[in-house]
C-alpha cells in the first residue's frame, strides 16, 4: 500500500495551508468526527487510513502520543479533501462506482499467479472491505486527477524547448536492447527447430525494452557476443532452462527533444497539477460546509468565529 501513503503525504501539505479558515465545530452521534457537506467522515475511516500509513512508523514513533494525535489529525484531513473530490466527481458524472474498485482489484488478483490474495493483505494487516474502501479513495483521486485537473493543464512547445535546454544533461540515454526472454524446463526440447518457431511467433507484448546496466551480467555478457536476429547461449537458472533473443540494440546517446519530450512533460505536467490543485482546494474550501467533532478539532487550528 505504498503508493496510498505517498497520495497522504501530497495531502497533509498543501492542506495545511488552507484548513484554518475552513472548519466549524459541530456537536455529532457517536464515531461521526466531521461532515463534508452533509456526508459523515467516521472514527473508523480515519483508523483505517491512519492504520496504512501508520505501518511505515518505527515502534519508537508509535510510543509517542502526541505524534499518533497528529496523524490522526492528518488522516481526517485527507478523508475531507477526498469527499471534496467525490462530490465534485460526482457533479461532472465520473464518480468512482464499486464496479470501478472490483474492475481495479481484478486486475491486480493477475499479478498475484495463484497466490492468496486476500490472505497477503492479512499479512499486511487489512481485510478486504477496508482495501476495497482504500482502493476507491485511490481510484478517486487518480480520476480527479484525470478529469478535473488535467483539463485545465496546457504544456507548450516553448516550455518543453525551454526546460530542455536548462536540464539537457538529464536526458542521456544509455544503452538500451529490445529481448524476449525464451525459458524450457526440458533440455531435449531446445533445438534450432523450437528456435526458429519461437523467433517468428515471438508478439509485441512478449518484447521487454530495458537498459543494458539493468540486466545480469552474465546476460550482458551473451549479448555482447550476438547481433540482432540471433539468441544468447542457453544457461540453466534454477530448474530453467533460459535464454534470450536480441531483437534490437540501441546505442547510448543524447536525447534529441523528441526522445525526451515524454519525461519532460511528465515534469511540467506535475508541476501545474500542484498549482492547478492548490487553486481548486482553495476556491473549494471556501464554499464547502466543513464540521468537525469538537472533541477531535486540532487545537492549532485558527476557526473564523463567522463560521456556524
Amino acid at each position: 500500500m505504498i503508493f496510498f501513503f505517498r497520495i497522504v503525504i501530497l495531502f497533509v501539505f498543501t492542506l495545511h495551508l488552507f484548513f484554518p479558515y475552513a472548519f466549524a465545530k459541530e456537536k455529532f452521534l457517536p464515531g461521526v468526527m466531521a461532515s463534508v457537506n452533509g456526508k459523515f467522515i467516521t472514527l473508523r475511516d480515519i483508523e483505517e487510513l491512519h492504520d496504512v500509513t501508520g505501518s511505515f512508523l518505527s515502534f519508537k514513533e508509535y510510543t509517542n502520543v502526541n505524534y499518533i494525535k497528529n496523524r490522526y489529525e492528518d488522516s481526517l484531513y485527507t478523508l475531507i479533501v477526498y469527499k471534496l473530490m467525490e462530490q465534485e466527481l460526482e457533479q461532472a458524472g465520473c464518480k468512482i462506482t464499486e464496479k470501478d474498485v472490483l474492475k481495479a482489484e481484478k486486475e491486480i488478483k493477475k499479478d498475484y499467479l495463484g497466490e492468496n490474495f486476500e490472505k497477503s493483505l492479512e499479512e499486511e494487516y487489512l481485510d478486504i472491505v477496508t482495501w476495497r474502501k482504500l482502493m476507491k479513495q485511490r481510484l478517486t483521486f487518480l480520476c480527479f486527477q484525470k478529469n478535473v485537473l488535467r483539463p485545465q493543464i496546457v504544456v507548450t512547445a516553448n516550455e518543453a524547448e525551454k526546460y530542455y535546454f536548462a536540464n539537457k544533461s538529464e536526458f542521456y540515454i544509455p544503452e538500451t536492447v529490445e529481448i524476449v526472454w525464451l525459458q524450457e524446463l526440458d533440455k531435449n526440447k531446445i533445438n534450432k527447430e523450437h528456435l526458429n518457431k519461437n523467433k517468428a511467433s515471438i508478439a509485441k507484448e512478449d518484447v521487454i525494452k530495458i537498459e543494458l546496466k539493468r540486466l545480469p551480467d552474465k546476460i550482458c555478457q551473451d549479448l555482447a557476443r550476438v547481433k540482432p536476429g540471433e539468441y544468447t547461449p542457453w544457461r540453466k537458472e534454477g530448474d530453467f532452462y533460459q535464454s534470450v533473443f536480441l531483437k534490437r540494440k540501441f546505442s547510448a546517446h543524447q536525447a534529441t527533444l523528441i526522445e525526451a519530450y515524454p519525461k519532460i512533460e511528465a515534469v511540467l505536467l506535475e508541476e501545474k497539477m500542484n498549482e492547478v490543485y492548490d487553486i481548486w482546494l482553495k476556491k473549494t474550501l471556501a464554499k464547502a460546509k466543513i464540521k468537525i467533532c469538537p472533541q477531535f478539532f486540532p487545537k492549532a487550528l485558527k476557526v473564523n468565529s463567522s463560521l456556524k
